[in-house]
């Protein structure tokens, strides 16, 4: 079988249960068991080879059989100001499998970005027919698409990459705050609008209910995470590609996709911009691609993940956009049918990823 190859070379549950019960009372915040200040307990993390989680409650349940560790969590001492910026280095290898019954296309969405904070030192994009790949990127420059012809039979897709994740990181202390609407620039104050999957507009009495007596800011997006963590079960198969946020409310289930779309929903709800974002994620339990959301603080976004089934420093960003309709991770024409997703992401450089609840940027 002949491989046609595209090189780039660029120079230059997991278990987490987060409180943060708060009562509200002459405008201040007070958590109502630690004298004041809120506590954001970490278990612990789960790594399970080849075994998909489902949740019961508030507990993510593994099936019997194979290795598991588990490494205990040491909070960091609190401080004000920027913490430290931390480099990781990342090999990413994923390969897709496809049957074509009559001869259509393909257009992916599997590359890792070129983004501020993330360098994409090496990749490269084969396909077992040995056709060639038009790039092509979105308006912001953050998305890269690839897009192919396919003949009749088997298509296999293999990506290889080797990335370099700058993650600057801000001590617990430091609060970014909620931007005025008139100061949002113009590319920002988009994704304060309702979406096909995110439709915010029908949450706003539900959000400013739960969430409208909080302190602005980045404190006020942790308590959505946390309340999404404790009433969303993560559920693989409650949901399917056509739910929503609303849906997944109703149902108090869903995966990354469907806790992301509801975190964003309620942040839009809120008057803060919110968008889409999709990743490779290192130390997933069950390697998949992984959604989570970016929030629009001050003056730059900052992501967010209230599944917590992996450390946020090991997300690889690949797009972002208003929802998973802009991150497919493929659009095929009708004759072509997905088989499988085979990933690995594995951290090549030392030191291990830390679970955190500060504010992680990707820039």
């Amino acid at each position: 079988m002949q491989h046609k190859t595209i090189k780039r070379v660029f120079m230059p549950d997991i278990q987490t249960e987060m409180a943060a019960s708060a009562k509200v009372g002459s405008g201040e915040a007070k958590n109502a068991s630690s004298g004041g200040k809120i506590f954001f307990g970490i278990l612990g993390e789960k790594i399970c080879a080849g075994l998909k989680p489902w949740v019961q409650g508030r507990r993510t349940v593994f099936p019997r059989g194979g290795a598991t560790t588990v490494r205990a969590f040491r909070p960091r001492p609190w401080s004000a100001g920027p913490l430290m910026s931390q480099t990781h280095h990342f090999a990413i290898d994923a390969r897709l499998c496809y049957h074509v019954r009559t001869p259509g296309w393909l257009l992916l969405n599997v590359a890792a970005s070129q983004c501020a904070g993330q360098e994409v030192t090496n990749e490269n994009l084969t396909c077992s027919g040995g056709q060639s790949w038009v790039e092509q990127s979105a308006p912001d420059g953050v998305t890269r698409f690839h897009a192919l012809a396919v003949a009749a039979g088997e298509c296999v897709v293999d990506y290889e990459a080797k990335v370099t994740r700058t993650v600057r990181e801000f001590a617990d202390s430091w609060e970014p705050r909620e931007a005025s609407l008139v100061e949002l620039p113009p590319a920002v104050a988009r994704f304060l609008y309702p979406s096909r999957y995110c439709e915010s507009d029908k949450l706003v009495r539900f959000a400013a209910k739960q969430f409208g007596v909080l302190s602005p800011g980045h404190s006020r997006v942790m308590a959505i995470c946390n309340w999404i963590h404790e009433q969303i079960d993560y559920q693989p198969g409650a949901t399917n590609e056509h739910s929503s946020a609303a849906d997944c409310l109703l149902l108090r289930a869903g995966v990354c996709r469907d806790f992301a779309h509801l975190g964003i929903a309620f942040c839009r709800a809120l008057g803060i911009p919110a968008r889409y974002g999709s990743s490779y994620a290192c130390g997933l339990p069950n390697p998949d691609f992984h959604a989570f959301f970016e929030v629009w603080l001050g003056d730059r976004w900052w992501h967010y993940d209230a599944t917590r089934l992996a450390p946020q420093a090991g997300f690889i960003l690949i797009g972002t956009g208003h929802d998973a309709a802009d991150n497919s991770v493929a659009t095929m024409s009708q004759g072509v049918q997905f088989i499988s997703a085979d990933l690995r992401v594995e951290k090549v450089s030392p030191g291990d990823l830390d679970y955190t609840t500060s504010p992680i940027a990707f820039d």
